[in-house]
Parts: structure tokens; sequence; C-alpha cells
């Protein structure tokens, strides 16, 4: 086109938006492969799992008096187990509700008060944490 003294060519504005247009496709095109190279790139961690057994504690023993008459006690104590940080000692009464002691070692024991003649049975669970065994069990008659 030939440019005479009263016609301009707008030129400009056209290679401006050209160069948007190439600029926004350029963005298309490269985001998903940096956001790719991201997610690709390789890292390595150790990581170990295991198991453990909790075992109830062993040989399970009472010491005290029966409630004949008045109040009685009895001290519970029993081997401890391996792992356990603490015990939950239960005591199931002829009639009434269960008394529960926590303790953390088995010599120690735990003592509990007798208020009638009957049969008295204990559980005792090994405790790690949120972690607890099966309860041994043993009974006792006054």
């Amino acid at each position: 086109m030939a440019q005479g003294p009263g016609r301009r060519v707008r030129l400009g504005r056209a290679w401006r938006r050209l160069a948007l247009a190439c600029l926004l496709v350029g963005a298309v095109v490269a985001t998903p492969t940096i956001a790719w190279a991201k997610f690709t790139s390789k890292t390595s961690a150790a990581v170990s799992a295991g198991s453990a057994t909790l075992a109830a504690p062993t040989s399970i023993a009472f010491s005290g008096t029966c409630p004949n008459p008045g109040t009685g006690s009895v001290k519970v104590t029993f081997t401890n187990a391996s792992r356990a940080t603490s015990y939950q000692v239960v005591l199931d009464p002829p009639l009434g509700s269960n008394v529960t002691k926590t303790t953390t070692s088995g010599t120690t024991g735990a003592t509990f008060s007798l208020t009638r003649d009957g049969t008295y049975t204990v559980y005792v669970t090994s405790l790690v944490q949120n972690w607890s065994s099966v309860a041994a069990t043993k009974s006792f008659t006054c």
C-alpha cells in the first residue's frame, strides 16, 4: 500500500494484538508443562513400619482381709508385662459397680476396699499410650 500525505497505516495496533495473542498462547502452552515438571520430580524418604504385641500381666496375686465383720481390703499384685507403661486394674464385686484403678507397676499393685462376702473377679490390662492388652483375669472368694 502506498502512503500518501494524508494516509496513515496503523500497523502498531495490529502488531500489539498479534504480540498479545502470542503471549497468551505461550502462557497456555507453558503452564501445564511447568506444572507437570513440578509433579513428576522424584524424591524419596525413609519410612519404616512394624508391629508389636502387648502382653497381659501374669501371676496375679491377692493379699488382704475379708469383710468379716465390717470392711476388708485386698491388694492386687502381678508380674509386669514387657513394654507396658501402666496397668488398669478392675475389681468386679459380688454386688454393686466395678471399681477401676490405674497403676504404673505390678509390684506396687492396687488396693481395694471390700464391703461384703462373696466372689470378686479382678481384671488386669497392660497399657501403652492408647493401646491395651487383653485382660488377665483371676477371682477370689471371701
